[in-house]
C-alpha cells in the first residue's frame, strides 16, 4: 500500500503529432492536414452538434476528408412528415460539398443510419436495392461503402464505418433491431440530459451520454467481445490499420497482430475528429470553443496508450478559431439543399410511405387508409443557381 503511494508516476507517453497552417481557397488562415475523418454527425436530428461541427469545418482542411457513415440520419428522417434541415445542418453539409469543389478529396461512406442505400421499399412495395447513390458521384463527392489508401509512411488503410461487424454478434436481425432500438432509446435520454447541461458555460466539456458509452463499451466489450471481432477482422485482412464509426466511442487499439484500430469518434455528445499529420502520425481531436482536446496513436514502445493533452487556441497562436461559426448562403447551400431534395426521393420518408401504401392497396383493391388519402406536401425540384465563377 505505501509502495503504491510512494511510487512515482509514470511519465506520460511524448507528444508526435505536429499541427501545421496553411490559407485555404479561400484565403482564411486554417489547421492543415493530409486527411481527416468524421463520423456519425446524425445531420437532420436535434442532438448533432451541428454548429459546432461548423466552427471545426471552417477552421480546417484536409487534402483527404471522410464521412465515415451515419452523416444524414435517414432512420431518424423516415418518421418525419417531411425532410429538412436547421440551418446549421445545411450549413455543415454545404461546408463538406465545398471542400469537395475546392480540391478536397470527399468521401461519404454508408451507415447503418443511411437508411435505404442499399436495400429499401420501392413503389410496388418490394424490398430490393432501388436508387443506388453508393458507387455514385455527386456534387464531387463519391459515395462509397469501403474505401482503402495509403499513407505516408506505407501503411494501408481501411474505411468504413463498421456496423457490419455487429452481424457476428446478434443471431437474427431481430435481435439487432431490438438492441439497434434500446440503445437508441437510452442514449435519447441521456442527449436531452446533454442538452440541458450545455446551457452551463463552465459544464461545456461534460457529457452524460459520452460518461454513458464508456460504461457500455465496458460491457459491450466485455460480454459480447466486439473489439474481438473487428481486431481479428483486421488481422485477417491486407491491411494495417483500420478506421471505424458506428459505436461514437474514440480511441485507438492495438489488435494481436500488432496491427492499428481506430475509431473515430461522433459529433453528437462531444465533436470528434480524426486527422493526420504530414508525418502519418494520427490523433483524434475533440473540437471545444478555446481549444482542441488531442489523443495521439501510440507509437511509443511500452505505451499502450499515445499522448492525450489539451492545447488552447491562444498557446496555438490560433485566434481565428475562436470567431464564432458564421452562416453563408452561396452556391453550396444551393448545392446542400438539391442534395437533401435527392435524399429525399431516394429514401422513403412518411409522405412516400403513403405513396407506396396507395399504390399497393389500389393494386390489391383494398380501401385506403386515412395517411394514405392525406395530400402530399409539395416539395420544390427547381435546380440551384449555378456557381460563380471565381475572379
Amino acid at each position: 500500500m505505501l509502495k503504491q503511494l510512494f511510487t512515482p508516476a509514470a511519465a506520460p507517453p511524448p507528444r508526435h503529432f505536429q499541427f501545421a497552417f496553411k490559407s485555404n481557397p479561400e484565403g482564411r488562415r486554417v489547421l492543415s492536414f493530409s486527411y481527416m475523418s468524421r463520423s456519425d454527425i446524425h445531420w437532420g436530428t436535434q442532438y448533432c452538434r451541428a454548429k459546432r461541427l461548423c466552427l471545426m469545418e471552417q477552421n480546417t482542411w484536409a487534402a483527404e476528408n471522410d464521412y465515415i457513415g451515419d452523416i444524414y440520419d435517414g432512420t431518424h428522417a423516415i418518421d418525419k412528415p417531411t425532410w429538412n434541415l436547421g440551418p446549421w445542418h445545411r450549413q455543415g453539409m454545404a461546408h463538406a460539398l465545398r471542400k469537395a469543389d475546392q480540391g478536397g478529396n470527399v468521401k461519404v461512406f454508408q451507415g447503418n443510419h443511411e437508411y435505404g442505400i442499399n436495400k429499401t421499399t420501392n413503389f410496388a412495395g418490394e424490398t430490393k436495392p432501388y436508387r443506388h447513390i453508393s458507387g455514385k458521384k455527386i456534387y464531387g463527392i463519391n459515395f462509397v461503402i469501403e474505401a482503402v489508401h495509403r499513407d505516408e509512411i506505407g501503411r494501408s488503410i481501411l474505411r468504413l464505418h463498421g456496423d457490419k461487424y455487429d452481424d457476428q454478434l446478434f443471431k437474427s436481425e431481430k435481435s439487432k433491431g431490438f438492441w439497434y432500438k434500446l440503445g437508441d432509446v437510452a442514449y435519447t435520454g441521456l442527449y436531452e440530459v446533454d442538452r440541458g447541461i450545455r446551457m452551463i458555460p463552465a459544464l461545456e466539456h461534460f457529457s452524460v451520454a459520452a460518461l454513458g458509452k464508456k460504461a457500455a463499451k465496458v460491457t459491450i466489450n466485455q460480454f459480447m467481445g466486439i473489439n474481438d471481432v473487428i481486431a481479428k477482422a483486421l488481422d485477417e485482412s491486407e491491411h494495417d490499420v483500420m478506421i471505424y464509426g458506428h459505436s461514437h466511442m474514440p480511441g485507438f487499439m492495438r489488435t494481436p497482430g500488432g496491427k492499428l484500430l481506430i475509431n473515430d469518434g461522433c459529433c453528437t455528445e462531444h465533436v470528434n475528429a480524426l486527422v493526420r499529420d504530414a508525418n502519418g502520425t494520427y490523433a483524434i481531436l475533440t473540437w471545444h470553443s478555446d481549444g482542441i482536446e488531442v489523443e495521439e496513436e501510440p507509437l511509443v514502445k511500452g505505451y499502450k496508450e499515445g499522448a492525450k493533452y489539451r492545447v488552447l487556441f491562444k498557446d496555438l497562436h490560433f485566434t481565428e478559431a475562436l470567431e464564432p461559426a458564421v452562416t453563408v448562403e452561396d452556391e453550396y447551400t444551393a448545392r446542400a439543399d438539391r442534395m437533401i431534395r435527392l435524399l429525399y426521393r431516394t429514401w422513403p420518408a412518411k409522405d412516400v410511405q403513403k405513396i407506396i401504401q396507395k399504390r399497393k392497396q389500389e393494386r390489391d383493391g383494398k380501401p385506403l387508409s386515412q395517411a394514405a388519402q392525406t395530400p402530399l406536401p409539395d416539395v420544390p425540384i427547381q435546380k440551384p443557381p449555378k456557381p460563380v465563377p471565381a475572379s
